[in-house]
């Protein structure tokens, strides 16, 4: 019997490697979505489901939003980068369901996988140390024939592969966004309201909400050498736009809609970002000096059609201002001074 989709909120264990590499092909991957091997350290773990993965952005073709089965985003479960040449893009991780087992009242059902599929047994001969060899593997595409280069694949390099194009007058996408619960009732209307002026600004020439571009040929640059845990304050809108060429980019990073609504707040410093697997050549990209990525601060999808993915946003030192902690007043020890005795 075929059990009803995750929903935001619910719990789920992660099934044993030896169970999920039974469901991978030759490439290390099930229905395309590669299985990496940042993913290992949370078999047999329990963890929230964060978002239904019912879609997502391809950043290598701009954003453009598509449909994916059958998957599911776990809460705070990100790629690590560790098996990719240390990429600091913090991905969220796509789980198939096939990959994990629904908690119900604590426990978390053996026999049956979220989908209500069971995962086979291993093809004779197949063992965990070859499966999980050809994951490792699968972790480097290949190598440019022109240039030497190595070339990266991960999860992000193949979203077309595991995707199909959604249209945005779809209207099934929307429903599943709230029966899934990936967004409330009134993020929902917002989301709804926005998306609607936005296609009409864009009919009648104008630019979308939150668009922004600049007018600098070459654009500044400003490193704060900031660590994690420092605290920030995001600078107001218009002072980062000052920083800006005409395709709203400091330095070929762009700034874009759904950042300003962080603008003029305070967060945390999570890590430095130096180097990015850009999905759409596969290639390392060396972000230079003066970029982080800030606790909490991510795209939440409300201009891109809810799109569940969470995507981290990348922050120049140039569009940050340090926060430094206000020093406690000093406090002085009292000089206890003993009571004087009477004369009797």
């Amino acid at each position: 019997m075929r059990s009803t989709p995750l929903r935001a909120g619910e719990f789920v264990q992660v099934r044993s490697f030896a169970e999920i590499a039974a469901t991978l092909d030759g490439r290390g991957e099930l229905d395309g979505v590669p299985f990496m091997p940042e993913m290992l350290a949370y078999c047999g773990k329990h963890f929230e489901v964060w978002k239904r993965a019912h879609k997502t952005c391809d950043e290598a073709a701009g954003g453009v939003i598509r449909e994916v089965k059958k998957a599911v985003h776990l809460k705070e479960l990100r790629c690590s980068g560790e098996a990719h040449a240390g990429c600091d893009c913090g991905c969220a991780l796509f789980w198939k369901e096939q990959w994990l087992k629904r908690i119900v009242s604590g426990v978390a059902d053996r026999n049956s996988s979220c989908n209500g599929e069971s995962p086979q047994s291993a093809p004779a001969g197949e063992t965990e140390r070859s499966a999980l060899e050809r994951i490792r593997r699968a972790t480097r595409f290949a190598r440019s024939e022109k240039e030497g280069e190595e070339l990266f694949s991960c999860q992000a390099t193949e979203i077309t592969k595991f995707s199909r194009p959604l249209p945005w007058w779809n209207p099934a996408q929307y429903a599943r966004d709230l029966l899934a619960r990936n967004v409330t009732v009134g993020e929902f209307v917002r989301g709804i309201f926005v998306g609607v002026f936005n296609k009409l600004r864009c009919w009648l020439g104008g630019t979308s909400v939150g668009g922004v571009c600049g007018v600098n040929g070459p654009t500044p640059r400003e490193s704060l050498s900031l660590s994690p845990g420092d605290l920030v304050r995001i600078k107001p809108k218009e002072a980062i736009v000052a920083t800006l060429d005409r395709r709203g980019k400091n330095r070929g990073l762009s700034f874009r809609a759904a950042m300003s609504s962080y603008c003029g707040k305070q967060y945390q410093v999570a890590r430095r970002v130096r180097r990015i697997i850009d999905p759409s050549s596969r290639r390392m990209r060396l972000l230079g000096e003066g970029s982080v990525i800030l606790e909490g601060v991510v795209c939440t999808g409300s201009t891109r059609r809810f799109c569940p993915r969470m995507v981290y946003t990348y922050w120049r030192d140039i569009w940050l201002t340090k926060v430094v902690p206000a020093e406690p007043a000093p406090t002085h020890a009292r000089t206890l001074i003993p009571p004087v005795e009477e004369p009797v």
